[in-house]
Parts: structure tokens; C-alpha cells; sequence
């Protein structure tokens, strides 16, 4: 029996919807006004899984991208296994499994409405004082107050909405108005004021300015442009940041300037390495964040994407994405301007925030998936 592709492409919609949805509660305060939110949680994502399961044995499959899916779904069980968070690398593989061609860019369109509501709904609560932030009030050590404005954590709102920012440009392309890009970047800085994250302030502003110039000038990027961008973007800042927190490791102490800058971001990943190492599958971490601790003495999480995935999940899995994006650019499977300018965004953001891998801010995370069913669809 095989799935016919309407409803193959809802249901991975509605998995897809689910998912964002479960991941982004659990980052609100809403977590802890509704303990069971938890539990709702992790047994949503175990059904989601199953469904996923259930979609990927009844759809239509090459021997090629059968066994390589196969492959890829083995991996994802050895590294829940050994993961302190078993439940964040399933639901993503069986996503990646089942993402086609036909269906990637609807699902990305629907995480943009899907993650506008959301915060805008986190957000009229904040106003409302249904979320009571009172203990996830920080105040740097220079006297910077940060608030987590509905979250659990002060720079979850930033992030998200840098790439609410960058989707929305992603969507519309160069068919954006001046008055939306606006509007983007008053929104961003009002949470930037709010909770002095500046990556995400920076980051935001910077694509925003990129899009601005390429509509003024009409600058048309090229063939090889694209090619190497593509291909490379992400092979380069991953290794950015683990060659810096290891030439810091080493004592190299031009770097301790740029380890204040970073606040501790090299230190502390150099701590990380030291305690816990590298190896193939990933392991048990038990990190010491914030969240936990409303202070930044006691503290032990390492921000970087890349070196996060590296720790967490290990070598072969950081190794298969930053494989799978490159032959995407090489393939000339993502050979468009929104694309270009999303994964080169994305790439500079994750080099020292951690949130490359998880659905709910990167949606671009399921494209592999492309590279699997390709053949599929040719024939």
C-alpha cells in the first residue's frame, strides 16, 4: 500500500505543525504555570514519531534512497541512545526521511505563520500578565537588564525573532517592500532593547541591509556565487569556532579579547572539550545553563551550534549535515537568492548561538531530506 501524495504532504504538515508547536511551548513560561505541559510534550513527539514512522514505510521509495534512509533513521536511534535528550533528534529524522522537493517550501511558509502566531500570542500574554517572569529577570555584570518577555530564558524571544526575520525574507524574496523591512527591524530592536541579545540584533539588521542594497542596485548574484556560498557557508562556520576555542584552549592570548567580547563564549566551550570530549555518537550532557541558574557565575553550556551538535551528538552527525548542505549547494538543489542569503545568515548566527539544529527557530534543517527523495520524484 502506498500513501497517495495529497495526503502524504498533510499529514507531514500537520507532524511538522505539531512539532514546532510542542518545542516552542516549552520554551514559554507557560511550562512552568503547566507542569504537565512536559509530559504533553514528550508524548506528543513520541506519537509524532510514530506517525512519521507510519507515513515514511507507506510512501513511495528507491532501493538507493530506501537504504539510505534507513541508514540515516539507524543513526538517529544510536544518537538518542547516547543523547541526554532523546527526544530532539527523532522527530527531525523522520522529517528529514519524508521532505521532498514538493513539500519542503509549503513547510516553511507554514513554520513562518505558524511561529508569528506564536509569539504574538506569547506576546499578548506577556502584556496581559498571564506569564509571570519575576525570577527570569537577569541583570548582567555590567548592569544590563535583560527580560525574558514570556520566555524562559531572556534570549529565546531575540532568536526567534531573527528567524521569524530571516523566513519572512526567505518567503518573499525580493517581492518584500521597504515598509515590511521596516517594520522588521523596529521590531527587532524593541526586543534587542528589552533583552540586550545583540547577535540576533546585528544579524537581523545586517540581512535586512543586504536586501535593501540588492533591491536598490538590482545586483544579480552568479552562477559561481552560488556555488560556492552554497556549498561552503556552513563547512566554514563550523570550523570557525571550534579552531578558535581550541587555538584559546591553547593559550593563544590574542584570543582572550575576543573571548570578552564573545562573553566566555571560547572559555567556556574549551570547558566543555576538556570535561567531556568528542567522540562518534554524541552523549550524556548535563549542561548548566540559566534556565537553571539566574546567574552568570554558576554556568557551563556551550553557545556555538556546531560545537554544541559536536559535544551532544557527535562526530558522524555533524559530519552527515555539513555533507548533506554541501551537496545540496553542489547539486545546484538550492540555487536561489532567498535561499543564499537564509543559509549564510543562519550559518553566521550558529557559530556562537546554539540553535542550528532545533526545528522550531530552523526549518532549513529538514532540507536534507531533499537530497533522499530526489530520484523518487525525477522518475
Amino acid at each position: 500500500m502506498i500513501i497517495k501524495n495529497k495526503a502524504r504532504n498533510l499529514l507531514i504538515s500537520i507532524s511538522f505543525f505539531i512539532i514546532v508547536f510542542l518545542n516552542f511551548i516549552a520554551q514559554t513560561v507557560f511550562v512552568e504555570k503547566y507542569y504537565w505541559l512536559n509530559v504533553v510534550k514528550n508524548y506528543g513527539l513520541i506519537s509524532i514519531s510514530v506517525l512519521l514512522l507510519i507515513i515514511f514505510i507507506l510512501s513511495k521509495h528507491t532501493r538507493k534512497s530506501l537504504i539510505s534512509s534507513l541508514l540515516i533513521i539507524l543513526l538517529a536511534i544510536v544518537v538518542s541512545y547516547y543523547s541526554a535528550n532523546p527526544y530532539a533528534i527523532m522527530p527531525w529524522i523522520l522529517m528529514v526521511v519524508n521532505v521532498d522537493t514538493t513539500n519542503y517550501k509549503h513547510l516553511i511558509k507554514l513554520w513562518v505563520i505558524e511561529i508569528g502566531i506564536l509569539m504574538l500570542f506569547v506576546a499578548v500574554s506577556y502584556s496581559l500578565g498571564w506569564l509571570d517572569e519575576s525570577r527570569k529577570i537577569l541583570v548582567r555584570s555590567d548592569g544590563a537588564t535583560r527580560y525574558s518577555l514570556g520566555y524562559v530564558y531572556t534570549t529565546f524571544s531575540a532568536n526567534y525573532f531573527f528567524h521569524f526575520t530571516i523566513f519572512y525574507i526567505y518567503i518573499r524574496t525580493m517581492a518584500i517592500r521597504y515598509s515590511e523591512l521596516l517594520v522588521l527591524l523596529i521590531i527587532n530592536y524593541y526586543v534587542y532593547d528589552l533583552t540586550d541579545t545583540k547577535a540576533a540584533f546585528i544579524i537581523s539588521g545586517l540581512s535586512i541591509l543586504l536586501v535593501v542594497i540588492l533591491k536598490i542596485y538590482n545586483i544579480r548574484v552568479t552562477e559561481n556565487v552560488y556555488r560556492v556560498v552554497n556549498k561552503y557557508v556552513l563547512i566554514v562556520c563550523t570550523f570557525i569556532p571550534i579552531i578558535l576555542t581550541y587555538l584559546y584552549g591553547m593559550g593563544y592570548g590574542v584570543l582572550d579579547e575576543l573571548n570578552r567580547i564573545l562573553t566566555s563564549r571560547l572559555q567556556l566551550g574549551w570547558n566543555a572539550i576538556n570535561i567531556y570530549n568528542i567522540n562518534l555518537f554524541g552523549q550524556k550532557i548535563e549542561w548548566v545553563n540559566e534556565t537553571q541558574y539566574l546567574s552568570e557565575i554558576q554556568y557551563l553550556y556551550v553557545d556555538s551550534s556546531f560545537l554544541n551538535i559536536l559535544l551532544n551528538y557527535g562526530i558522524v552527525l555533524l559530519f552527515l549535515i555539513l555533507l548533506s548542505f554541501y551537496l545540496l549547494g553542489k547539486l545546484n538543489l538550492t540555487k536561489n537568492l532567498s535561499y543564499l542569503i537564509a543559509i549564510s545568515m543562519i550559518g553566521i548566527h550558529s557559530m556562537f548561538d546554539p540553535q542550528f539544529l532545533l526545528i522550531m527557530y530552523n526549518p532549513l534543517i529538514i532540507m536534507p531530506g531533499i537530497l533522499l527523495r530526489r530520484n523518487i520524484l525525477s522518475n
